[in-house]
């Protein structure tokens, strides 16, 4: 019994995917200008006082080819102070091909 359940464990975790249908994008989405948004999704469990979105934008890979790439993209709500707000932009320090080695969404 205890084999039966290794294997179908195991069965299961080399057919899981990295990504998920937010994070699929076909040619034809990902085909336009870098930066642009393909598709976007409120976060369900951000905080009250700011607006939280999941992104998955069009970018260029390493030889140039159309890639899709996600990330977060937050923002206080309310109106913005005198002078504005500061932009603060972060990148984690790993370049990888599948989101796993992305930061995962809350």
């Amino acid at each position: 019994m205890l084999a039966g359940v290794c294997a179908a464990l195991g069965s299961s975790i080399l057919t899981a995917s990295a990504q998920t249908a937010f994070d699929r994008a076909t040619q034809q989405e990902i085909d336009g200008p870098s930066g642009s948004i393909v598709r976007q999704e409120p976060m369900v469990f951000a905080p009250d006082y700011i607006s939280a979105y999941r992104v998955l934008y069009r970018s260029r890979g390493l030889h140039g080819e159309p890639i899709a790439v996600s990330g977060l993209a937050i923002a206080p709500r309310g109106a913005p102070p005198p002078g504005g707000r500061s932009i603060v932009a972060w990148s984690h320090p790993t370049t990888a091909v599948v989101t796993r080695y992305a930061p995962a969404p809350a």
